[in-house]
């Protein structure tokens, strides 16, 4: 394995298996905890339309941001991850969209936080956040059980515009 294959791998170990911890705990806590610490016109997790080609989404608690991202008109749960080099499905997720492994398909290791394990790489022809849309997405079908939820990671980031965080919430642009 190269330096940089060595680094790629290593950083999306650390990022895959902080966020695979996140979800995990997320998951099994209270929806109370879920509730924002200051007023605000929507929950913690939910996601505001901002209009045309922009998103607008508001930290948990815990400061993660999360987004209902659209797949072939079916809702999924994603967690927005710029640490995670592409979109990461969890094979719930994944069959849920009709996403499935292929003979032949490209495969590629990932670090989980159960370990590292064997990816399918798939691109999916389009994907949707609020307002904006965005085609052509390289992402992972994790094994079952490797992972819990989805991670929106940055080969659909690095598509938009522009993403900004400031405080609790987070602005996209297409």
């Amino acid at each position: 394995m190269s330096g940089l294959s060595r680094l790629v791998f290593v950083s999306l170990f650390g990022s895959i298996a902080a966020a695979d911890m996140v979800l995990r705990f997320q998951k099994d806590r209270p929806a109370a905890e879920s509730r924002p610490v200051m007023a605000m016109p929507q929950p913690a997790t939910a996601a505001q339309p901002a209009g045309g080609n922009t998103a607008m989404l508001y930290a948990d608690t815990r400061g993660h941001f999360f987004a209902e991202v659209y797949v072939r008109g079916i809702p999924v749960r994603t967690m927005v991850d710029t640490g995670a080099s592409v979109v990461s499905f969890s094979a719930e997720d994944a069959a849920k969209i009709g996403l499935r492994e292929e003979t032949g398909q490209r495969r590629a290791p990932f670090s989980t936080a159960n370990g590292v394990v064997t990816a399918s790489m798939v691109r999916v022809p389009e994907m949707r956040l609020q307002g904006i849309v965005v085609h052509d997405v390289e992402a992972a079908i994790m094994p079952r059980g490797a992972m819990q939820g989805t991670l929106l990671g940055m080969s659909f980031m690095r598509k938009l515009q522009s993403y900004e965080s400031r405080g609790t919430s987070m602005v996209l642009k297409k």
